[in-house]
């Protein structure tokens, strides 16, 4: 995440003031959308948006992002209808519970060659 994000976002490497994300669709094995702002909930809007935009199903894509989500956040990817999100940053005890409850599978603290399942980890195959 920190590599693709990073190789992605020119700004953040510029003003380490923005975060980023990415639609990823795991069956093609390809970024679909990347996206940025200042805001961490602006970003999965406008990945949202742009699935709505282009009638993208997205409930099987992963959104991979640079930054923590929040209880908050869990809530708009529930509502989204997004089953996987990875994020560079540990999520907080609210927005892991959260995840469970829906659904969500919620992979965290992404490093090179590493990574932890916090929540629904039945999606994931290595």
């Amino acid at each position: 995440a920190d590599e693709l994000l990073s190789h992605l976002s020119k700004t953040h490497d510029t003003t380490n003031g923005v975060h980023s994300g990415v639609l990823f669709d795991q069956a093609n094995k390809k970024i679909l959308v990347f996206r940025e702002d200042v805001g961490r909930h602006n970003v999965f809007d406008k990945l949202y948006g742009w699935a709505l935009k282009n009638h993208v199903e997205i409930s099987d894509k992963i959104i991979i992002f640079s930054g923590r989500c929040s209880s908050e956040m869990m809530l708009k990817l529930g509502r989204m209808g997004i089953s996987t999100v990875a994020a560079k940053s540990v999520p907080t005890t609210l927005s892991l519970n959260i995840a469970r409850k829906l659904g969500i599978t919620l992979c965290a603290r992404m490093a090179p060659g590493s990574f932890c399942i916090y929540a629904n980890p039945e999606r994931i195959t290595l």
